[in-house]
């Protein structure tokens, strides 16, 4: 059987891991209220288009190793950019941006690596605008 793509599932796994930085396959269906196989089959579309990866954790009491998924550089600009174009306000804008910052600061560090400089100095309005 074909299943049609759900792209607001595939959005609220992506935010999970935004607002995480990293998170665990296990954990995911729990977090974006979805079935197992649901965020599996979306886990493996977003893979495959490079917008998450993941690394593996050895399980503790010697069970089935833990996938830990992350967002790629083309996944926090694809992110980005959508977000951009959803926001609301200005506001909205820099509270979500701060979000990315924290967060995934290795993936832009010339951006997000010196967002708390760029905030002491008052450049994160002009980058935000």
């Amino acid at each position: 059987m074909k299943y049609a793509p759900s792209a607001e599932t595939s959005y609220a796994i992506l935010a999970v891991i935004v607002d995480n930085k990293e998170f665990a396959q296990y954990d995911m269906p729990k977090a974006v209220g979805k079935d197992y196989r649901t965020v599996i089959r979306h886990l493996h579309d977003l893979e495959r288009l490079e917008l998450v990866k993941f690394r593996t954790e050895a399980a503790m009491k010697g069970g089935k190793d833990r996938k830990i998924y992350s967002l790629t550089h083309k996944g926090l600009l694809f992110l980005l950019k959508t977000f951009l174009a959803i926001a609301d306000s200005a506001q909205e804008v820099e509270k979500g941006l701060d979000v990315f910052a924290e967060n995934h600061q290795e993936l832009l560090p010339l951006v997000f690596g010196k967002w708390q400089f760029y905030a002491e100095h008052g450049v994160k309005d002009l980058i935000v605008q």
